[in-house]
């Protein structure tokens, strides 16, 4: 099981394999497109060989209408990146 090679993107990996560097883009882009670009041309100039950003929709995991959330719905609200921005 071990010896087999598992796809990721380009790449064959097996226990043998050096690693793969995935950089966190996370939402420390601010929910700005541009800046995420950005992010992804710089992690792509040091050579990581994969990102990853948050996908979400804030509702299904902070309820809007709860007072006490209501600042981190907010914040996360404001980070997010659309579908649109995704593609």
């Amino acid at each position: 099981m071990f010896d087999q090679k598992i796809p990721f993107g380009k790449y064959r990996i097996n226990k043998n394999s050096p690693p793969i560097i995935v950089a966190e883009l996370g939402i420390n882009h601010n929910g700005d497109e541009n800046l995420a670009l950005e992010m992804v041309h710089a992690a792509k100039e040091c050579g990581v060989h994969a990102i990853k950003l948050q996908s979400y929709t804030t509702d299904r995991f902070i309820h809007p209408e709860k007072t006490e959330v209501k600042a981190l719905y907010n914040i996360f609200d404001s980070c997010r990146l659309s579908y649109e921005s995704h593609a």
